[in-house]
């Protein structure tokens, strides 16, 4: 219901912190290790609720899971939450949660400020360009960013 709420005013419902963003001490710099199984049985049934009722945006955390920053862990963002959790929206990061170009490569659609200028043109489109087509995968993630938006009617006049 109460994503359900949000989207009802044109706003998008923000999940966050994916994922294991447990402590504020260290948060920059502490890792998480977490298994498997925990992950799926104690950590991400309520990120799964939420995406089940319609949730298009995600916010990754601050810190590390199992020694990668959440920002850029393709094992977070495009295994667990885009393939297993079937997470269709877009991935933010949280100010500063960004620590290189290659986020977009893992998962991050969107880039909050204060991260050094990691998602302008040249450091984005060189990291993209490692996995072949770099065309394709920015067409991906505006896509990812404009069916989420499209999905609260964010742009229709109140």
């Amino acid at each position: 219901a109460y994503v359900r709420g949000v989207h009802s005013q044109r706003v998008l419902a923000v999940l966050k912190h994916f994922a294991f963003n447990q402590q504020e001490l260290n948060r920059n710099t502490g890792s998480s290790e977490v298994a498997e199984r925990t992950s799926f049985e104690v950590y991400y049934p309520p990120f799964a609720a939420a995406i089940d009722a319609g949730a298009m945006a995600v916010m990754c955390a601050y810190n590390k899971v199992n020694g990668t920053h959440a920002c850029g862990s393709h094992e977070l963002l495009e295994r667990d939450l885009r393939q297993r959790l079937g997470f269709r929206g877009l991935v933010m990061s949280d100010w500063w949660a960004v620590h290189s170009a290659d986020a977009a490569r893992h998962g991050v659609d969107q880039d909050l400020p204060g991260n050094g200028g990691f998602f302008a043109k040249g450091p984005l489109l060189r990291a993209l360009g490692r996995d072949g087509d770099a065309d394709t995968a920015l067409r991906r993630m505006a896509e990812r960013v404009l069916r989420a938006m499209l999905s609260v009617r964010a742009y229709e006049a109140p």
